[in-house]
């Protein structure tokens, strides 16, 4: 039971949750973060 909660579609759906408050938050700080800067972090969280 428990792993079935654990893997599949939930962490997936959490991991796309964190990526956009994480986004929010570095967008509200920088004002319009830099488009390179985005796509290479996208991509390193992406990976993970």
């Amino acid at each position: 039971m428990k792993k079935s909660l654990i893997g599949g579609n939930h962490s997936k759906i959490v991991v796309e949750q964190r990526k956009s408050e994480y986004y929010e938050l570095k967008t509200k700080l920088q004002g319009t973060p830099d488009y390179l800067q985005v796509l290479e972090e996208q991509t390193q969280m992406s990976q993970m």
